[in-house]
């Protein structure tokens, strides 16, 4: 068994060149495994085909009671079907699909990609339910969630890779909410310019309406007493 640590922020894209036995665990730093995590997978090492397997397990991310909104964001990894933070695949495995795709430089949807190329490769990805890894929520500064938004330009890339898989697996619709904030916006900055009435009030009535559910979409949920509602707006940012 042969752990390789998960560089930040690219993916080890020189996974294939430094594979030297016949597993190897994807596995990010500042992740702690329970016991018996390695043998779990090394008990379902055998049987492995020609063209490799590989392996996912639980992922358990500890949160607060009232999280903000990027570690619910982070927290959904439990659910996940495949993430590096928590997966090993064969050599064999690895090899076929040529590790990691440098193109996504973030962490961020650089698990979806290898995961749809095993798919693709017809080689067979195994549950071992009882190799378990915590994943703690890290500190983050003040505003993440709004740096984190620009991961989403890694959704893209994965949808020209891997379209019906994407669609299948990840996002089955478009994200329309998005087009139609900003076709919202654009309308009420045109009616700005072009001075129209009707066309202010229709851009900004709808960039409002559509910027609050989507603020509600986000997990908002509002409290009652004055003291803890703005902080509760300010962890959307965070």
């Amino acid at each position: 068994m042969h752990f390789l640590l998960r560089p930040a922020p690219r993916p080890p894209a020189t996974l294939v060149g430094c594979l030297r036995w016949r597993t190897d665990c994807l596995y990010r730093r500042r992740l702690y495994p329970r016991p018996r995590m390695v043998k779990g997978c090394v008990v379902s090492f055998p049987g492995t085909g020609a063209c490799g397997n590989c392996f996912f397990r639980q992922t358990l991310v500890p949160v607060k009671d009232e999280p903000t909104n990027y570690e619910r964001k982070v927290s959904q990894v439990a659910s996940a079907e495949f993430i590096t933070a928590n997966c090993a695949g064969t050599k064999k495995a690895l090899e076929r699909v040529k590790g990691f795709d440098e193109r996504f430089k973030m962490a961020w949807r650089e698990d979806s990609d290898l995961q749809f190329k095993f798919i693709q490769h017809a080689i067979p990805i195994v549950k071992v339910d009882n190799a378990v890894v915590v994943h703690p929520v890290r500190k983050v500064p003040w505003g993440i969630s709004i740096k984190e938004e620009r991961k989403g330009m890694f959704n893209a890339l994965l949808y020209k890779k891997h379209p019906g898989l994407y669609r299948e697996k990840i996002e089955p619709n478009p994200p329309w909410h998005y087009y139609l904030i900003d076709v919202f916006l654009l309308i009420a900055l045109t009616g700005l310019l072009t001075d129209k009435p009707v066309s202010k009030i229709t851009g900004f009535t709808g960039w409002i309406l559509m910027t609050c559910w989507f603020t509600r979409k986000r997990g908002f949920t509002p409290l009652r007493t004055r003291s803890t509602m703005f902080p509760r707006w300010l962890s959307l940012l965070q």
